[in-house]
């Protein structure tokens, strides 16, 4: 899977990271993917994953805890408006049937479309 826009492959992933956790893909609490797994995922190396990792971190988006991995720590109440609407909008998505993949999909094509 490509990631979409343009830039630094690390800044791209940490706002796409960041856009599934607004989205409610990621709740708080939840573990985010291995670095190596999302490496794999976005054909990327691990230490991209780890980078962009660690701006999420600095955001204060998610923990690191050692030996265990990325924790989310967003909590809803932090969510804007325009955030809680998505998450309404894709949580509707996921109860008709759809996959986190082909929701992904279709936000990088989006994307894509838009740069």
């Amino acid at each position: 899977m490509n990631l979409p826009g343009k830039g630094a492959p690390y800044l791209r992933l940490a706002e796409y990271m960041k856009t599934l956790i607004l989205l409610g893909a990621f709740k708080e609490g939840d573990f985010l993917p291995t670095a190596r797994e999302t490496a794999e995922t976005f054909s990327l190396n691990p230490n991209t994953v780890t980078r962009a990792y660690r701006i999420l971190v600095k955001e204060g988006y998610i923990d690191a805890i050692d030996r265990k991995g990325y924790l989310v720590k967003r909590s809803e109440g932090e969510y804007s408006s325009r955030y809680k609407k998505l998450e309404e909008t894709f949580s509707s998505l996921c109860k008709e049937g759809y996959t986190l993949e082909e929701i992904s999909d279709f936000l990088t094509k989006i994307l894509e479309e838009k740069n």
